[in-house]
């Protein structure tokens, strides 16, 4: 219930991405995925109960358990509010690719009280290519998930280490940005 609600979060936060990414997708145990294999569900339902019947009884449209929708706008898309700016003035950019390369692309756009911020990325070997859109009136913080700086191509800004392996720093200007990188392999 509850008290997973930050769990696909959590995972990307300490590095485990491809197991937050498994556990979304994975049919073989009960959860979304093996809702909509099994029940051809359309919403989050209250429980996975091995019986349809018994779910019907029960709840079949419980939000509090969409909480994986709005991970992949943050951690998968990588876009977030700035919590000292959350007027949509500041937007931070943070991609958290998985490595096994199961998921191969993503696309997302979060309408803001500046305009709309658009992320997309595909994935084709170890290469990334990402678009973003910055709207007028907002800037971003935005980090590349790369150890490798000499991989990054479509940036004019200035560049700076987050430390870690964890990838590189520049702040974008309203705008459409196209780059592309190597993944983080560490």
């Amino acid at each position: 219930g509850f008290m997973s609600y930050e769990i696909y979060t959590m995972l990307s936060k300490f590095g485990y991405v491809d197991d937050a990414y498994e556990m979304l997708v994975n049919t073989n145990y009960s959860g979304p995925a093996s809702s909509i294999k099994t029940y051809d569900a359309t919403t989050f339902w209250e429980a996975y109960p091995q019986d349809k019947h018994l779910q019907i009884a029960r709840g079949l449209n419980f939000i509090a358990f969409a909480h994986s929708i709005g991970w992949m706008m943050t951690d998968l898309a990588g876009i977030r509010y700035d919590e000292k700016n959350p007027n949509g003035k500041k937007i931070l950019l943070e991609l958290k690719i998985p490595k096994s390369g199961k998921l191969t692309n993503i696309e997302a756009s979060l309408k803001t009280p500046t305009g709309l911020v658009n992320s997309k990325w595909k994935l084709e070997g170890e290469q990334v290519e990402w678009t973003f859109t910055i709207p007028a009136n907002a800037t971003a913080e935005v980090t590349i998930p790369t150890a490798s700086k000499n991989s990054i191509q479509g940036v004019s800004y200035q560049l700076n280490d987050k430390g870690n392996n964890s990838g590189f720093v520049f702040t974008a200007q309203p705008g459409n940005y196209n780059l592309k990188f190597n993944i983080n392999q560490n």
